[in-house]
């Protein structure tokens, strides 16, 4: 034996490897977030696109319909380009300032199949 008084070197020990968990565990939490809000915004284009394409026949303005579909996807359409019978669009999202704040973009195009 050394002499030496080890007692509440356990708590020591636990409080670190706490410390270790959390701070994985926010990083882990934060990643999935950023993807899933990824996941959103290229969601939010992709219906747009495809909501937008469908109004061709319509008479109605497709970049319209394309802005409504992305607003209510949580999503802002940045740009939208109707060439002949193809929309595409371009749409964003922000970030929480929590998670640095960043603009996510997507982008997707619709039209007819032949």
């Amino acid at each position: 034996m050394t002499g030496r008084n080890e007692a509440g070197a356990g708590v020591v020990v636990v409080l670190g490897l706490a410390g270790v968990l959390m701070a994985v565990g926010t990083i882990a939490f934060a990643l999935v977030t950023v993807i899933s809000a990824h996941r959103r915004v290229e969601a939010a284009a992709d219906l747009s696109a495809l909501g937008a394409a469908g109004a061709f026949g319509t008479g109605r303005d497709p970049c319209a319909i394309a802005s409504e579909l992305a607003r209510r996807n949580g999503a802002v359409v940045e740009t939208c380009t109707a060439t002949g019978r193809d929309l595409s669009v371009v749409v964003r999202s922000d970030l929480p300032r929590v998670l640095g704040g960043q603009t996510l973009r997507a982008r997707a195009r619709a039209g007819p199949s032949e």
